[in-house]
């Protein structure tokens, strides 16, 4: 984190969020690919220039944003602490940057054990990252919030085909600055 605009974080990850006992985990690096169920084609598999994108290298998805244009950049993932936060192509990068970027929060999670300070929950340390996320970097939004856009968005397109998308409901309290779609001059 940056000092001059970043509060240190409100939770201690230096154990890695192990819980192990008598005798904490080996952790050695870390992962470098989605589950093996997940499949995901590239655009070499497809010839096609419009396919998804898996890259770990922040050059990469640099690149990839801007030729395609992208500008806004929803993050989810694990762990907000960790990765979401701070890999090349994690929010701190994204807003160095220039890039718009706003966390899906209910679908991320932290590496924090309650073990370390500041004793609390893991559900409550979480919500303090959350808090740390909105205060310093960027909005969050929900993942709920973000399906009650996708169809609003489809129901203007297909005149009232959006039905099928359904969202969760979550109200939490943390949401302190709404993120808003381009366009979008209410608060959710």
């Amino acid at each position: 984190p940056d000092e001059n605009t970043e509060d240190p974080l409100p939770i201690d990850e230096a154990d890695d969020g192990c819980f192990c006992e008598p005798k904490p985990c080996f952790n050695a690096e870390p992962w470098t690919n989605q589950h093996p169920g997940l499949k995901i084609p590239s655009a070499d598999d497809q010839g096609d220039s419009d396919s998804d994108y898996i890259s770990d290298d922040g050059q990469q998805v640099f690149n990839i944003l801007r030729h395609r244009g992208i500008k806004t950049v929803l993050l989810m993932g694990v762990h907000l602490n960790m990765c979401v936060l701070g890999r090349p192509f994690g929010v701190r990068q994204l807003l160095r940057l220039g890039f718009s970027v706003a966390v899906v929060r209910d679908l991320t999670d932290t590496m924090y054990s309650p073990k370390v300070h500041p004793f609390v929950s893991h559900f409550e340390g979480t919500k303090r990252v959350v808090r740390h996320v909105e205060t310093y970097l960027c909005p969050t939004t929900t993942s709920a919030h973000l399906l009650m856009e996708l169809r609003k968005l489809s129901t203007a397109r297909t005149g009232g085909g959006g039905e099928g998308i359904k969202d969760g409901g979550d109200k939490s309290p943390l949401h302190v600055k709404p993120f808003r779609f381009e366009g979008q001059t209410e608060d959710p």
